[in-house]
């Protein structure tokens, strides 16, 4: 991670751009398999703050594409990015859109003296529509829409959200609750996001026991509990 750093620091090229972007892939890959819900590999990092290394990772990730897309959409990794007509958008995503959308309001709403924070908070509720509907409209790339979506997010979302997230700032971690509703439909897919939405939500909701904030990820808690049931 460390050889990568330093590598996204110096010159991405048409010669080493498709290397590098299939090693930040596969880092990303690696991040979300390591961690969590394999007890003998945790160690002090939550999940949320693990998520947001992760979210780093994926950064760096996005920063390669957009910087040789043109590049990368040609050459060896180019069957990552063929266009298929994206599957019917499940119930639990839908749910999720109308639920950002209520957020997005709430979050309008509030009497913030920091109108910065708010701000940075709105955009990344709208950061996560976008990353869903995108591909209502452009179709799917190559792997399932939730798939896409879960790290599609991190690539657009403000750096200053995964800062508020390291902070365990309250309102960025009840996006992060909604994110998980998100991880959770991308699991039939995904071995390496096994038990990171419920682990993402235990975190989420234990930082937040006591505050008023608790009541506002009772709904993300309340849709994974009926489908962890099948109901």
């Amino acid at each position: 991670v460390c050889g990568m750093r330093d590598t996204l620091a110096g010159s991405i090229n048409s010669a080493n751009c498709h290397a590098i972007y299939a090693t930040s892939l596969l880092l990303s890959l690696n991040a979300f398999a390591a961690f969590p819900g394999r007890k003998k590999y945790q160690d002090s990092h939550t999940p949320i703050e693990r998520l947001a290394d992760i979210f780093s990772l994926i950064s760096g990730l996005g920063a390669v594409l957009r910087s040789s897309q043109g590049d990368i959409r040609t050459g060896p990794l180019k069957g990552l990015f063929d266009t298929y007509p994206s599957d019917k958008t499940g119930d639990s995503v839908k749910l999720l859109l109308d639920r950002l959308s209520e957020l997005r309001a709430m979050f309008a709403a509030l009497s913030d003296s920091d109108g910065k924070t708010t701000s940075l908070l709105i955009s990344s509720i709208d950061m996560l529509t976008n990353s869903i509907t995108v591909f209502d409209e452009n179709g799917a790339l190559g792997a399932p829409q939730e798939l896409r979506s879960v790290f599609l997010w991190p690539m657009l979302v403000p750096s200053g959200f995964v800062t508020l997230t390291r902070q365990f700032h309250p309102a960025a971690l009840v996006i992060l609750a909604h994110y998980s509703v998100l991880l959770h439909c991308a699991e039939p897919f995904s071995w390496f996001l096994n038990t990171w939405a419920r682990s993402l939500l235990d975190d989420v909701v234990g930082k937040l026991s006591g505050s008023s904030w608790i009541c506002v990820v009772n709904w993300v808690v309340e849709l994974l509990s009926k489908q962890s049931h099948g109901t």
